[in-house]
């Protein structure tokens, strides 16, 4: 199978919100903002280290926001928050821009992507399989029963493949002649919840250190992580304080986290052990268990409770239905035939 960071968190989170996002792609007709501005804005920076047109990356976070925001469900009363969310995220890339001119490093690649085999993980793949022989039952193809001999001869199907890995950063740079990889974080604030210290292990930093690591047989020194801050202003509305968003304060602050040879291998050790995890109960969604104890992570509600409430039954037009991700797309490159990936 192909996976990446986000399926390895979702499946940790919880399988059944896995299941529900990246099998059945059930899309919900309101996102969170904070994942939108997060969107657009990576965009923008994105844009700067390649071309350095800011108003080009400028007009691409505006687009990218307001695409994500098109056919969402958006009550009259929340239009003015979406224009403040929107005007911040533009505000943020060009305040990046000026703050990217006085940087004190320089960018080697703008952007670092790949899908690289993971070692001694070559099996009937059941996620290839159904791709490229879908009117074959899985336990009849000849990789089946080749997958459990000490002593095989690799069957001339396509579905026998390693587990691969699919990454993508947001640039290599070099600063004070040590090679980092840049990754942007959006948040309302670095000083709670152990902000800098919860990246040392997290699979999102170690993970791509590995991925150009397999890639471009380059292990870098850690990963430069900047921190993009949004700011509130606080307004007194009906005699009750509330807090909304201040569209022209942006903060920045950065940290390095150093990761080491020992860091990347622990990671691709686990990753293996959950890409096996997950072909697994994907295959098996019978054995598929929920994690209500994240429900209501960062205080929002799981966009598939009311579904899990209901015990999976579904009600007609309560979602929709994702396009396929960058992932799903390389099963079609790995594959190297026409394999479509249905919308």
């Amino acid at each position: 199978m192909i996976i990446n960071v986000s399926r390895t968190k979702a499946l940790q989170k919880c399988q059944r919100y896995a299941y529900n996002w990246d099998e059945l792609r059930l899309y919900p007709h309101r996102e969170a903002d904070p994942l939108v501005m997060g969107e657009g804005y990576h965009l923008g920076s994105e844009v700067i280290t390649k071309t350095a047109s800011i108003e080009q990356a400028v007009n691409a976070t505006e687009q990218r926001m307001r695409e994500r925001y098109a056919g969402q469900t958006i009550l009259k009363e929340e239009e003015p928050l979406i224009e403040r969310n929107i005007l911040w995220a533009k505000n943020a890339v060009r305040a990046w821009a000026e703050h990217y001119d006085r940087a004190d490093f320089r960018v080697l690649w703008p952007e670092v992507s790949g899908c690289v085999p993971l070692p001694k993980t070559e099996h009937h793949c059941w996620f290839a399989h159904r791709y490229l022989y879908p009117d074959v039952l899985y336990d009849q193809c000849p990789a089946h029963d080749a997958s459990r001999m000490d002593h095989l001869v690799v069957p001339p199907v396509k579905c026998w493949m390693p587990h691969y890995f699919a990454f993508r950063t947001d640039g290599v740079i070099e600063m004070y002649k040590h090679i980092f990889l840049l990754e942007q974080k959006t948040t309302s604030s670095t000083n709670r919840n152990n902000f800098w210290t919860k990246f040392i292990l997290d699979n999102q930093i170690r993970g791509y250190v590995y991925g150009v690591w397999r890639a471009t047989d380059v292990l870098v020194d850690g990963v430069l992580v900047n921190a993009i801050i949004k700011h509130s202003k606080q307004k007194t509305f009906a005699g009750e304080r509330t807090y909304e968003i201040d569209p022209n304060n942006v903060g920045f602050e950065r940290e390095q986290i150093l990761v080491g040879k020992q860091d990347v291998l622990d990671f691709e050790r686990e990753l293996i052990l959950l890409a096996n995890q997950y072909e697994h109960l994907f295959s098996h969604p019978e054995l598929i268990v929920k994690n209500p104890d994240n429900c209501f992570e960062w205080n929002r509600q799981c966009y598939y409770w009311d579904r899990c409430k209901r015990h999976d039954q579904d009600f007609e037009g309560e979602f929709k239905v994702r396009t396929p991700d960058y992932v799903e797309q390389h099963y079609v490159q790995i594959l190297k035939q026409e394999v479509e990936v249905q919308p």
